[in-house]
């Protein structure tokens, strides 16, 4: 998670305390990583692994970053009481800069080692975004978090299902204002936001191909803003993009609201099963009845034969 730092000064007190001789260091194509590990349960030579390894996916896949010293600290989860922004307690970890990554112990937030892992490949990714040669050219937030979160395997059926039960109200799905959602301090909206960001990227790569974030981001690098690097790369103009969006999201997912409808069924259950007891037991008594009038009807058959 790419995030912003002037209200969150507290944390980079506590983050320059920590530091101690025990750091773990290595290098890395992106520059020297510094780890410094509060987690019993997290090795850092595994951490080591998973950085080493993303690091030269992104490297070898996109444009080529200047290298520099990567700071990483896993602290516990600490809350800012004097402040009303909910980010960070909403988040399993946050990028400063082009430096510094900051990760919640996982064992604090009960969150799986792999869960882990990916939290760092994604905070890696802000990492990168952020040493682009695009000057002072803003990349959008939505596309940072689906960026990273595509990058890091973490787009998931609950992405998918977080938007979808929004697909009635299609001003949520406006991308010029969709950045806001992730400081409005609303968990509903910053929840939206990631998942929405993360379907975008899926349907970009639907749209425009495979290599579409390599061309993208080779554009970015090369100094273009991003409506202009989103042009070049798709032929399409951005404003056009966010009505085809849309259109998409209806023609492709709007089904998967129907995933919800066995979850209804679930709770009927119980009282499906009484109704078809009850019609199970009425058939048979009917059945039941005719066995026995046939009965009666070949008795009195015989009787008469007999007499």
């Amino acid at each position: 998670m790419l995030i912003q730092f002037h209200s969150y000064k507290y944390i980079f007190i506590f983050f320059l305390g920590v530091l101690s001789s025990s750091n773990y260091v290595f290098n890395s194509a992106f520059g020297v990583i510094n780890i410094n590990n509060s987690s019993q349960n997290i090795e850092n030579t595994n951490i080591e692994k998973i950085i080493i390894k993303h690091i030269e996916f992104m490297d070898s896949n996109f444009p080529h970053i200047y290298i520099s010293p990567i700071n990483i600290s896993i602290i516990e989860n600490i809350k800012n009481t004097n402040n009303k922004n909910y980010t960070w307690e909403w988040s399993l970890g946050i990028t400063r800069g082009k430096n510094t990554i900051i990760l919640k112990n996982p064992s604090a937030n009960h969150i799986t080692k792999n869960r882990f892992y990916k939290v760092i490949k994604h905070e890696l990714g802000h990492i990168y975004l952020n040493r682009l040669n695009n000057g002072n050219n803003k990349i959008p937030r939505w596309f940072s978090e689906g960026f990273c979160l595509k990058l890091a395997s973490e787009i998931s059926i609950t992405h998918y299902m977080n938007i979808i039960k929004y697909i009635n109200s299609k001003n949520m799905f406006d991308i010029n204002i969709l950045d806001e959602k992730f400081i409005n301090n609303s968990k509903k909206d910053f929840e939206f936001a990631y998942s929405f960001s993360g379907l975008i990227i899926n349907i970009m790569i639907d749209l425009y191909g495979e290599d579409i974030l390599h061309k993208l981001v080779n554009e970015l690098n090369n100094g273009l803003n991003f409506d202009d690097a989103f042009y070049k790369s798709t032929l399409v103009e951005f404003s056009q993009f966010n009505n085809i969006l849309f259109n998409e999201i209806e023609s492709k997912y709007k089904w998967m609201k129907l995933i919800k409808f066995p979850n209804f069924l679930f709770v009927l259950f119980p009282l499906f099963l009484i109704i078809a007891f009850f019609i199970i037991k009425y058939k048979n008594k009917k059945l039941l009845l005719n066995w026995e009038l046939e009965e009666i009807l070949e008795n009195e058959e015989n009787n008469d034969k007999i007499e």
